[in-house]
């Protein structure tokens, strides 16, 4: 059996700063992370979901973003041509939604962290995580980001049998 283990990364948005990778120092468990989906926006005013819808060309679900105004059920797609669009957080501060989106070639595509302004133009992807991103969730002061995102394991066949010869 294949045995990963988890790597917690954070990514530093602060203005004064360039943007910076922090990784974590040793593998880690993957049962502490396993955050929430918040989807009402931080002043109740606005909700963010998936829509899927099946596109029979392709033969797949196509995912996108969707916005709604809770007061008047005003809607607005949020994301277009992104693959697997999906797991949306608000920023605690209310002016940023981050998501995971499919990056790469076809049968490749890894799970990435963007980030929308809710001012306007288009989600900036944040990692580039080869293996994907996991999971990811907010700093409390919209700062940073953490997210985890799986190691390979470093030997695939930690046990090595052989036959006796008869």
């Amino acid at each position: 059996m294949l045995h990963s283990s988890w790597r917690l990364f954070a990514f530093s948005f602060r203005r004064e700063q360039e943007p910076r990778l922090v990784v974590s120092s040793s593998p880690i468990s993957p049962r502490p992370f396993l955050f929430p989906t918040h989807n009402t926006s931080p002043d109740g005013k606005s909700i963010v979901y998936v829509v899927s819808r099946m596109n029979l060309e392709q033969d797949s679900n196509d995912r996108d973003l969707v916005l709604q105004e809770i007061a008047t059920g005003a809607r607005r797609a949020l994301t277009h041509d992104r693959k697997d669009a999906g797991s949306p957080r608000w920023s605690p501060t209310g002016d940023r939604i981050a998501f995971l989106a499919a990056v790469g070639p076809v049968k490749e595509e890894k799970a990435q962290i963007f980030v929308l302004s809710m001012s306007g133009g288009d989600a900036l992807k944040i990692t580039d995580a080869p293996n994907g991103v996991e999971q990811f969730a907010w700093r409390p002061l919209s700062r940073d980001i953490a997210y985890v995102t799986t190691d390979e394991a470093e030997n695939p066949w930690p046990r090595q049998t052989t036959r006796p010869s008869a």
